[in-house]
């Protein structure tokens, strides 16, 4: 039995073509129907152009599935959802929900700022159509869950995002709608938070409710979600298994990246070099010593290559890498010291050299993150560089056998006893 039925639907929107003209006062608006009375009917004082937020999306969702929506900014997930929660009309096409539909999509959702939390708690069960006695019954346990008891009468508008966030997940989850739905929100949430939501949601899931979780955290969704879709620019991309959905996206969205990164210029660096005593300048993998490249043979082992600069002397220099998973997994980590690369008394530019000798990485696509500390992060730079590790005849592959993210030679000994 379907639970969500989405049929052909679309959303657009105008936008202007006017956008960097300067600031027009109603005085100039008045003269302009004054001397070209003609432009209030025609139309013709500004331009516009359509916008497809989505087109011609179409899918299903069986009651009880928990479905992941993946894909980059602006692709139209966030819409969609706006759409599913009857918060924005669809443009064209059809819709069709069974049961009763509980979403948050942003930091205090469907909220009174000036109600208390326990009144809000009660306003949210109204909407979903629940008796107050059923509210009753669940109010503890969502006060609970979300940690808010002692400031359960306070208006909403005092809770902080983090405190709105708990609440706002709690009544979403445990006012048992039939239908969830989850934006990412709850990055807004503690590592430790977010983990309670997401048992939680797995719990609604094994229930019987239908989920629909939109996240950029791949490991999350992976847990989470055995069906996925991709979209990208309004369309569907690919829909089916999570893991193959997610190695679509992630070949997809990282394709462009080479075995050689300035990092100079990283946007995704976390901190300013210019305020540190050392930052990262470039990395790059190589085959056989001197061949960069991103794609390496399973059987081929690797070296990755680090440069930094170090513009005063930081003696307790920590320099680590951490090579994760396609879904953002940590598999493997390895530091040096300052000590022992004997740069604990330098400054200038500094070349670090990691052997992955023998290659224990299974065929898949796999990032790099490096971090520098010295009495605190110094700098940090997720996700750095990708590289995939493709399957050929030499490899030792166990994935015929079972799903491994790294491959070790067999070492087996047998004994009679």
């Amino acid at each position: 039995m379907n639970a969500i039925t989405v049929n052909n639907i679309s959303k657009t929107y105008r936008i202007s073509s006017n956008q960097n003209l300067p600031y027009r006062s109603l005085r100039d608006e008045l003269a302009d129907i004054i001397h070209s009375p003609l432009k209030l009917w025609t139309g013709k004082h500004s331009s516009s152009q359509k916008f497809f937020a989505l087109k011609n999306v179409s899918f299903t969702v069986q009651q009880g599935e928990t479905i992941g929506i993946i894909g980059p900014n602006g692709a139209g997930k966030s819409t969609l959802l706006k759409i599913l929660s009857r918060i924005t009309p669809p443009t064209n096409g059809e819709i069709r929900l069974k049961g009763r539909v509980s979403s948050l999509l942003e930091v205090g959702t469907g909220f009174h700022p000036e109600l208390t939390g326990r009144e809000n708690i009660f306003l949210n069960g109204a909407v979903l159509g629940m008796r107050k006695t059923e509210i009753i019954k669940k109010f503890d346990e969502i006060v609970y869950f979300a940690e808010v008891e002692q400031f359960i009468d306070t208006p909403v508008k005092h809770f902080s995002s983090g405190m709105q966030t708990r609440l706002a997940f709690a009544v979403a989850a445990h006012l048992e709608p039939e239908i969830l739905i989850v934006d990412e929100v709850l990055a807004v949430g503690d590592a430790r938070f977010q983990k309670k939501c997401l048992g939680k949601m797995h719990e609604a899931g094994k229930s019987g409710r239908t989920i629909l979780f939109v996240s950029h955290n791949m490991a999350a969704i992976s847990n989470l979600c055995p069906r996925t879709i991709l979209l990208n620019n309004g369309e569907i991309v690919t829909d089916g298994k999570t893991p193959d959905v997610i190695a679509t996206y992630l070949s997809q969205e990282y394709s462009e990246k080479t075995g050689h990164v300035n990092l100079e210029k990283s946007t995704f660096r976390k901190n300013s070099f210019e305020k540190s005593a050392f930052h990262f300048t470039s990395i790059e993998i190589r085959t056989h010593g001197k061949k960069i490249q991103t794609h390496i043979p399973q059987s081929q082992a690797f070296t990755i290559q680090l440069t930094g600069l170090l513009t005063q002397k930081v003696p307790d220099l920590l320099i680590g890498l951490t090579i994760l998973s396609i879904t953002g997994s940590p598999i493997y980590t390895s530091q040096l010291t300052s000590m022992q690369a004997k740069t604990n008394n330098y400054t200038g530019m500094v070349t670090y050299t990691l052997d992955i000798n023998p290659n224990i990485f299974s065929p898949g696509l796999y990032s790099v993150s490096l971090g520098a500390n010295g009495k605190g992060t110094v700098d940090w730079i997720p996700e750095a560089l990708r590289f995939t590790i493709e399957e050929d005849e030499k490899g030792i592959s166990l994935q015929s056998v079972y799903d491994g993210l790294v491959v070790y030679p067999r070492i087996w000994h047998v004994k009679k006893t």
